[in-house]
């Protein structure tokens, strides 16, 4: 335990050097939205609906359907981390 709270002193210590690009946090805001939506039992008919005439969010709308939808609140919590995660780690890769 005192391994990694000294870890975690020294990451958060240390500077960043990957900038996060606010349109990168706003994809990940984005998907993370999409993903509780999906976690929340929203049909995928209506969000794509809600979406028409933006491919990016059709596409991130379409991944959040390809994965499953949990019933506990801990897995459904992960999930929307993970694939907000997702996104924005992609973003990222696509502007370096």
């Amino acid at each position: 335990m005192k391994k990694t709270i000294l870890a975690l002193t020294l990451i958060a210590s240390m500077p960043a050097t990957a900038q996060v690009s606010e349109f990168c946090k706003s994809i990940a805001d984005m998907a993370e939205t999409i993903m509780e939506k999906r976690q929340d039992g929203v049909k995928m008919i209506d969000m794509l609906n809600l979406v028409k005439d933006n491919k990016l969010i059709e596409t991130i709308v379409l991944d959040a359907y390809d994965f499953p939808k949990f019933s506990i609140n801990e897995n459904k919590q992960e999930m929307v981390s993970d694939f907000s995660d997702r996104w924005l780690m992609a973003c990222i890769k696509n502007e370096a």
